[in-house]
């Protein structure tokens, strides 16, 4: 009897571990810096078009790289407005919205936004104002440059 419950004891397989549960390794909210991949314009863009980022710096947490320089996501067009006559500048707006990260998607958050811009003096101001063809005139698109950088941030943790 004594042999066969060693033997019970012996052959029994080992408990599996409970997992270990703690903080995460990056918390929601941990800064990530992005940068632009290509440039998008209001001029081409409409709201629900989605653009690459690329994330500029290593996150690092407990000493080891979590986040590779590299690592590719998206952001979504908001809204594009392109530049219209009488020099109307166009706008653009969009948030950041994705890092893929080993195969999985992980939430972020951020925006960017912009208006066509032209950088004028008075002599140009006045001299544009007096200008019959002032009505025919276009303004600049809002752009987002590539190489643009960006601050964004976790919206959802990274667990070990």
């Amino acid at each position: 009897m004594l042999l066969a419950s060693l033997f019970i004891a012996i052959a029994a397989p080992a408990s599996t571990p409970a997992p270990i549960v703690g903080p995460p390794l990056l918390p929601v909210g941990t800064p990530v810096r992005v940068m632009v991949l290509n440039e998008v314009s209001s001029r081409a863009a409409h709201a629900g078009d989605s653009f690459v980022i690329i994330v500029d710096q290593p996150v690092i947490a407990a000493g080891r790289i979590v986040i590779p320089a590299g690592t590719r996501g998206r952001g979504e067009i908001i809204e594009a407005i392109p530049s219209g006559g009488g020099g109307k500048s166009g706008r653009i707006s969009a948030r950041l919205t994705s890092l893929d990260l080993n195969g999985r998607s992980i939430a972020i958050s951020g925006g960017v936004g912009g208006s066509g811009s032209r950088p004028h003096t008075g002599a140009l101001l006045a001299a544009s104002a007096a200008s019959p063809l002032t009505p025919l005139a276009r303004g600049f698109n809002g752009v987002i440059k590539a190489g643009e950088i960006l601050d964004a941030e976790l919206a959802e943790a990274i667990l070990p």
